[in-house]
């Protein structure tokens, strides 16, 4: 019954009235259901019992959605699985109807959602990543534009699951797997090849996440910042190296990192 209400508020935004409505029996033969059909004068008819194919378009329509969502799931499943597991079909789901309303049908040469309420789309395919792909989120007092500590992680790891509906089309939805909340972010990058969640004996885990890192946008307070995040991405937490580092810097032209490393304010 809710949702009967909601896609009725949805069609009424766009001008489009429900004059009558074809299901299967069970909960559609319900009273409340009968009764608020009556209300409204909206014509019901139902499907013979054992007969789905007399409702054959929209069971092909949600056969045709599921088939496309388990097999994006099954994909991030395959490639993350310490992460994605069979709880997200739901996101998978929502993900794909999304996906298809944007789509512009080759028949008919306009998308689903346009033809349905005369409309552009909410969403541009380009807004959309692999589903299930891990993505960095910006630390959030960077966010903010405050001061942070020089040695720690400037971003979170996260998944994608999709879109917010609530916010601009180009707004994700990301799944924290620590705290298991999900999140609308801006500040984020995408690793759609799963190359990040994926390093064990990886031949060239360096130049994997060089191109990570490129593709970041990081605000830099100096030279030295935008150096030091690239070292993140090595051994230099375990045993830093400060000897071999300065030296490097220096003789690639940073005089300003020694009064730095002595304590003296940065140049």
């Amino acid at each position: 019954m809710r949702s009967k209400l909601e896609f009725e508020e949805f069609a009424s935004r766009y001008c489009v009235n429900i004059s009558s409505i074809h299901a299967d029996n069970g909960a559609y033969t319900a009273r409340i259901f009968e009764d608020d059909c009556r209300r409204k004068n909206q014509r019901s008819t139902f499907c013979a019992v054992g007969a789905h194919w007399q409702n054959g378009v929209a069971e092909r329509f949600i056969g045709t959605l599921v088939t496309r969502a388990r097999t994006i799931l099954l994909h991030a499943m395959t490639k993350w699985p310490q992460v994605v597991n069979e709880s997200m079909w739901l996101f998978a789901l929502r993900y794909m109807v999304n996906f298809h309303n944007a789509s512009i049908l080759r028949t008919k040469q306009a998308t689903p959602f346009s033809l349905f309420t005369g409309e552009d789309p909410p969403y541009a395919l380009q807004d959309f990543q692999v589903f299930g792909s891990p993505c960095y989120v910006l630390a959030k007092r960077l966010q903010d534009g405050d001061s942070y500590q020089k040695w720690r992680s400037r971003c979170w790891q996260g998944m994608y699951i999709g879109t917010s509906n609530c916010h601009a089309s180009h707004i994700p939805l990301i799944y924290n797997p620590s705290t298991h909340h999900i999140t609308p972010q801006y500040h984020v990058t995408y690793d759609e090849s799963f190359t990040s969640v994926n390093l064990q004996g990886h031949p060239d885990q360096d130049a994997v996440l060089q191109r990570i890192y490129d593709k970041a946008t990081w605000i830099f307070e100096s030279k030295y910042d935008a150096d030091e995040d690239i070292y993140h991405f090595s051994s230099f937490w375990t045993d830093p190296p400060f000897g071999r580092i300065l030296k490097e810097m220096q003789m690639a032209g940073w005089p300003e990192t020694t009064a730095y490393f002595q304590g003296s304010p940065r140049t």
